[in-house]
């Protein structure tokens, strides 16, 4: 079995999942009625839109009835598509991968065929069956750029970054024999943990400008200083780990802003290969937005891969859980 990647860039490909299911009742089935055609958008990717329909047929005489699964996009995809029916222990599975330049078609042929109201009740053995479709899309960041820019994570204020440079720094990030300066005011704004020390005067950060961290890289402190002054920080998490490392100073130090800002960006960050280790570290630093995203996105992944996100994860929260009794 692969291993789940510890430094993985995210910079390589987007991957975008959605999970459909429907309930479909017997009575449906009996009455000849296919299940109404929906649509709807991929989120993330524009001009991208997808269609579900259940037709009926005749087929020797029989009844039967195929699933159309349509996608048009303007932009080349690749993807992969399965249909699941489940009906108590009864299940039917069909599974698609293949690439998309315009529009499209997946199709479970000859469904429920042949003598149609045995299979009815041979395949539903309660009143309901569900039909399942899950579907990832991807693309590389390079076609992703051409069509939409350089993804920043970035406040949207301009105004730090105006002041980064014309007033003087008035505390000082030490990490081992390396420090960075940055404007008390802008800490207080991005932190209410270091907003409340700076209102104790007999704390020996107060007093003396100056913070030592031993708990964190320089380059996570500079990170989060650049983000305080408007700078784009995007390559500074462009490593799952070094990712990690952001999200647990912003939640350490409780600061909102940057806590909610990475959750949107890391979002549409999410791979096969960091899926895992991302949820893991949501769960652990209290990002809630960004944990959702990563059991959807786990939900729609496919046989092995699926298999190692959960056991990476089992084997984690296990550990977290001994850890912290």
């Amino acid at each position: 079995m692969a291993q789940i990647s510890v430094l993985t860039a995210v910079d390589d490909t987007k991957f975008y999942p959605i999970f459909l299911e429907y309930i479909i009742d017997r009575s449906q089935l009996f009455e000849h009625k296919s299940i109404p055609q929906e649509s709807g958008n991929i989120d993330g990717i524009e001009n991208t839109k997808w269609t579900l329909k259940m037709v009926e047929y005749s087929k020797g005489g029989s009844a039967a009835y195929e699933i159309y699964f349509t996608v048009k996009t303007k932009m080349p995809l690749k993807c992969e598509v399965s249909f699941e029916i489940v009906s108590g222990n009864k299940s039917v599975f069909q599974h698609f991968h293949d690439s998309i330049n315009g529009s499209k078609t997946f199709v479970k042929s000859d469904f429920l065929t042949g003598h149609f109201f045995d299979l009815i009740n041979e395949f539903c053995s309660d009143e309901k069956l569900f039909l399942r479709v899950k579907a990832i899309f991807s693309y590389s960041t390079k076609e992703d750029q051409c069509i939409h820019g350089k993804t920043s994570l970035i406040q949207n204020s301009d105004f730090p970054k105006r002041l980064q440079n014309h007033s003087q720094k008035d505390f000082k990030f030490i990490v081992g024999n390396e420090f960075v300066e940055i404007h008390k005011s802008f800490i207080t704004r991005e932190s209410s943990v270091f907003a409340a020390m700076f209102e104790h005067e007999d704390v020996k950060e107060t007093q003396t400008g100056e913070m030592i961290i031993k708990d964190f890289k320089m380059s996570t402190v500079k990170a989060f200083v650049a983000f305080c002054y408007g700078e784009d920080i995007a390559d500074s998490v462009k490593f799952t780990e070094d990712a990690i490392q952001l999200l647990k100073f912003a939640d350490k130090y409780n600061m909102k802003n940057l806590m909610e800002t990475f959750e949107e960006f890391y979002s549409k960050k999410l791979t096969k290969f960091n899926v895992a280790k991302v949820l893991y570290a949501a769960k652990k630093y209290n990002a809630v937005n960004l944990k959702d995203k990563c059991i959807t996105f786990i939900e729609s992944l496919q046989g092995i891969e699926k298999l190692e996100s959960l056991m990476f994860l089992m084997k984690n929260f296990v550990k977290y859980s001994l850890l912290n009794k």
